[in-house]
């Protein structure tokens, strides 16, 4: 017999993707966009790319529980609830992108950087070349190329006087910065605006692993970095004198531990395995996946829920087809152009970025 929890838990609330204003706006309009896309967009922003309308079907799929399930069970009071698989996408989907971006913070922060200072640096390019990248994509590729290079070229100019007064450097020696880059292509607008942010280090490396700092950049940074290593170093001492030599080292965390659960936690601050009946930890029994339709559907069917009928299943039925009349909204359109309905022009048209915002 399992004990009442005597205080109220914080409990994990699967979220709807289906109740989303981003799920409905694509499930409804996204064909009517591709359907005109090649005759509206097409000169503007380069040929349809297969990769769009598979990412958003997967987006549209994303959290439904039709498309399979982890059963997750408490193993004391047997209560159980169904968590439905993720699209793994990223920029799309702001669920598995959000999931993405911490999982990469993770890793960056614990196994990639050297404990150094550290700064963001943003990198663009004028308008007038931003028009290549948008039709050619390898382009992207070249921009972080010629990032590193900019940046590899500033940092050992502002190291040029370390550099030559020490003859181990001047002989041939070359120090390097440590950099992380991430490509972005769109502005905050929405409009076409490639450029690149870098996690850059606050100095260079020399081939020794002994770390020069730039003296130009900021020395508050710097300063965290101080007193960080001095924590450290403080903590290490400390337990070098409370621990025996003989004592294993805990096993460092490897990315398989980074799980849908520790996502959860990390972001909203509650452990969704804690069962909301006894307070127990409940764990996954079971995967069903979309080639077990069949049992997918009896579960869902069966699944007890309070004024609920037929349980979780939703049979689907079929979209209508794409609304003639609606918008297209065109981030990149001339200043002069105005909105004006579909039953007035018998098409879609472009609208100012302005004149649309201001319609809310």
């Amino acid at each position: 017999m399992t004990a009442a929890c005597c205080h109220p838990l914080p409990l994990y609330r699967p979220r709807d993707p289906q109740a989303s204003d981003l799920w409905r706006l694509m499930d409804r309009h996204f064909d009517a966009f591709q359907r005109v896309y090649d005759e509206r967009f097409q000169a503007k922003y380069g040929y349809w790319r297969p990769i769009i309308e598979r990412s958003v079907t997967a987006f549209l799929r994303c959290g439904d529980l039709h498309e399979g399930f982890a059963r997750v069970r408490c193993p004391d009071c047997h209560h159980e609830m169904f968590v439905a698989f993720s699209c793994k996408q990223r920029c799309t989907c702001p669920s598995c992108h959000q999931k993405r971006t911490l999982l990469t913070a993770i890793h960056v922060a614990e196994e990639v950087c050297v404990p150094v200072a550290h700064r963001q640096v943003v990198l663009t390019i004028p308008k007038r070349l931003r028009l290549h990248t948008r039709f050619d994509r390898n382009l992207l590729g070249k921009l972080c190329a010629a990032a590193w290079t900019c940046i590899q070229a500033e940092v050992r100019r502002q190291l040029g006087h370390e550099l030559g007064r020490r003859p181990s450097l001047r002989d041939g020696a070359r120090v390097t910065p440590g950099m992380i880059a991430a490509i972005q292509t769109h502005g905050e607008p929405l409009h076409w605006h490639p450029h690149i942010h870098t996690l850059l280090t606050c100095g260079a490396f020399t081939a020794e692993g002994e770390f020069l700092d730039v003296p130009e950049l900021d020395h508050s940074n710097k300063a965290r970095g101080m007193r960080r290593k001095a924590a450290e170093a403080e903590e290490a001492e400390q337990a070098g004198a409370t621990s025996t030599s003989d004592t294993p080292e805990p096993p460092a965390p490897s990315r398989c531990s980074q799980t849908w659960a520790m996502l959860i936690q990390r972001v909203y601050e509650i452990d969704p395995l804690v069962c909301p009946r006894c307070g127990g930890q409940m764990r996954v029994v079971a995967f069903l996946e979309p080639p077990q339709g069949a049992v997918i559907e009896n579960i869902l069917r069966g699944h007890r829920r309070a004024a609920m009928v037929g349980g979780l299943w939703h049979p689907s039925t079929p979209r209508a087809p794409p609304p003639e009349d609606g918008w297209v909204y065109d981030p990149d359109a001339d200043s002069d152009s105005q909105p004006i309905s579909s039953e007035q022009s018998g098409e879609l048209t472009y609208v100012e970025i302005d004149e649309f915002l201001a319609t809310f």
